[in-house]
């Protein structure tokens, strides 16, 4: 039989047990609130990052833009000028003899008359490092038109030494040459070159919607084409001026 004393002190440790309990139960409560709480500062936070990120999507984007319509007139600055290429650097070369010597290569080794060349030849100098004895010679025309004529001039031009080349900004060349190297797997890839006004383009081996030739303006135009050149019977929309209308072999612009 238990007595009073022991039935007391069984009182005394379930009612212990039981405030033991509730304290238990009120920390797990306030855990959970905790837990709430920073759940809520974790779907804000990240709510944050998403809209910053999306802030910086827009700035790249918008940044992409600028840069491109900045390079846009950098390259029409550039429309009436050529690069000459193997011209040989003459011992104590001046300024005049770098002209004197481009007029000479331009009439006979390109051919071209020399009273256009006397009326819209503008000027010439050397520019970019030396190779050896030779260094590019940049040169400028009065009129984009004489640009043309002599950059046409450049496939009668027997000397396999001497090029002619677009002047091209730095981000143009960049882009040009990253679309050889990225474009160079594709088995339906040909070359790929800019024309005289700078614009830059591939030319593909086998016709696609009856072009050959596709114009690129950036590395999205670049990755498009990658991802389509192969593809048989592909509409080019999605491409951004992506189409020519020559089917001129340009072979001699590479």
């Amino acid at each position: 039989m238990v007595s009073k004393k022991e039935f007391n002190d069984l009182q005394e440790k379930v009612l212990q047990q039981d405030l033991t309990i509730e304290n238990l139960q009120e920390k797990a409560l306030q855990q959970d609130l905790t837990i709430d709480i920073l759940l809520k500062k974790v779907n804000f936070l990240e709510k944050e990052i998403a809209r910053v990120d999306a802030e910086k999507n827009v700035a790249s984007h918008v940044s992409d833009i600028l840069a491109e319509e900045a390079d846009s007139l950098c390259q029409y600055q550039r429309r009436s000028c050529l690069i000459l290429k193997g011209v040989p650097v003459k011992i104590n070369e001046s300024v005049d003899n770098v002209e004197t010597s481009t007029k000479e290569v331009l009439t006979k080794k390109f051919g071209i008359d020399e009273s256009t060349v006397n009326k819209d030849f503008d000027k010439a100098h050397r520019v970019g490092p030396k190779f050896g004895n030779k260094q590019d010679i940049i040169m400028r025309f009065k009129s984009h038109s004489c640009q043309d004529i002599v950059y046409k001039a450049r496939k009668d031009c027997d000397d396999d030494a001497l090029k002619i080349r677009p002047s091209l900004t730095k981000r143009r060349k960049d882009l040009l040459e990253l679309a050889r190297v990225e474009m160079k797997a594709s088995s339906n890839f040909h070359f790929a070159f800019a024309d005289s006004s700078g614009n830059l383009k591939i030319r593909v081996k086998k016709k696609i919607n009856n072009k050959f030739f596709f114009k690129f303006k950036n590395k999205f135009d670049i990755a498009n084409l990658i991802a389509i050149i192969d593809v048989d019977n592909v509409s080019y929309d999605r491409l951004c001026e992506s189409g020519e209308e020559s089917d001129k072999d340009e072979s001699l612009t590479q």
